[in-house]
């Protein structure tokens, strides 16, 4: 499944690592880049993580 996530913000930086250990493919979108690194560890580049 595939979850788009726009603005990140603390709540989906806590989210993003979970849901991508439940298999959901989800891509990432915040005017701050540093918020995407919630998904660094993460299979996946850039705002895509998991998949």
């Amino acid at each position: 499944m595939r979850v788009a996530v726009i603005g990140v913000g603390d709540m989906g930086a806590e989210m993003i690592p979970h849901l991508v250990e439940t298999d959901f493919e989800i891509v990432a979108y915040d005017k701050l880049p540093e918020r995407l690194q919630a998904g660094e560890g993460c299979r996946g580049q850039g705002g895509r993580f998991g998949g």
